[in-house]
């Protein structure tokens, strides 16, 4: 190729690109900045970003504006009876509780779970809302009926209600790092359900964890099941559910490597042998994942041949 047509060529590639530049900012469209598949848009501007340290293992997300206890208290009942009789659950409270939060514009509450959570004595929620006043009053109300030992507390900052324990507020302090969180990430991977909990267990720590469990489950347990590899091969699991009328579960397991796929795979099979109707759950491989979704009907009779409170 000669010097005129390397010429040409670049002449024509840089052409091509100013175009293409020129037609985006005419149209006002940029293609999204994505990590791990999740916009980081999304992630740069989540109200959890500053308050994941990297000894985070546990994060839940609660939609307040998906829930409905008396309802979802209701359709338990129907179909569990003994659930209900065995945690006595105040739904109307609850609901009040969340018509208040609402009301003060809080939508989401997440819970936030760190490796310090046996000194910290519980998780740290956080709220995000336009009147975070109006929601710390609704949480300290809750938090009348705590044991004064927990030395429960609230704390507001840009626009976040934080509340927990007095030493998990403490020592939640806003982070600077850009870092992306792993446990962020994987929270905002693309669903429709409303609720969200996601497990991951930081890499520093995994080993010593690991060891804490035991290497098996028992012999008057007839699965065959290795707790502590379990833990070892686990690299996150994440959960996402909606309640009923029409409650639904999706279940995405991320292991350490292919061969702790493999693994996991083996060993949640032992599991699925335990439930009422081992044929209706299908766990599938995706993208280098174990997905497995439940419906309304699975769902029901898992929990249905759960034992009554004066059975056992």
């Amino acid at each position: 190729m000669n010097a005129r047509i390397m010429l040409t060529a670049m002449f024509a590639i840089c052409f091509s690109v100013v175009s293409f530049a020129q037609q985006l900012r005419v149209s006002g469209e940029t293609s999204p900045i994505l990590i791990n598949d999740v916009d980081a848009a999304k992630i740069a501007l989540h109200p959890l970003r500053q308050y994941l340290p990297p000894s985070s293992f546990m994060v839940l997300e609660i939609s307040l504006l998906d829930v409905d206890a008396e309802e979802t208290m209701g359709w338990i009942e129907d179909h569990a009876p003994s659930i209900v009789q065995l945690f006595g659950i105040d739904a109307t409270a609850i609901d009040k509780k969340n018509a208040l939060l609402r009301a003060a514009d809080a939508t989401r509450i997440f819970f936030v779970a760190s490796t310090q959570i046996a000194q910290h004595r519980g998780p740290l929620i956080v709220i995000p809302s336009s009147q975070p006043e109006r929601v710390a009053k609704v949480i300290a109300s809750i938090a009348d009926q705590f044991p004064s030992e927990l030395k429960f507390g609230t704390r507001i900052e840009d626009g976040l209600v934080l509340a927990g324990p007095e030493q998990v507020l403490a020592d939640s302090q806003p982070s600077l790092t850009k870092e992306a969180s792993p446990l962020l990430v994987r929270l905002l991977r693309s669903t429709e359900l409303p609720h969200r909990f996601v497990f991951m267990l930081p890499d520093e720590t995994r080993e010593d964890l690991a060891a804490l469990w035991p290497k098996s489950i028992g012999d008057d347990v007839r699965i065959e099941l290795s707790p502590r590899q379990v833990v070892a091969d686990l690299k996150s699991m994440s959960v996402h559910w909606g309640l009923p009328p029409q409650p639904r579960i999706h279940i995405e397991i991320e292991g350490m490597n292919d061969a702790a796929v493999m693994r996991l795979q083996s060993e949640l099979q032992e599991l699925v042998k335990l439930t009422p109707e081992p044929h209706k759950l299908l766990l599938l491989m995706q993208d280098g994942r174990l997905v497995l979704d439940l419906d309304a009907e699975t769902i029901a009779a898992m929990i249905n041949p759960l034992p009554s409170r004066d059975s056992q």
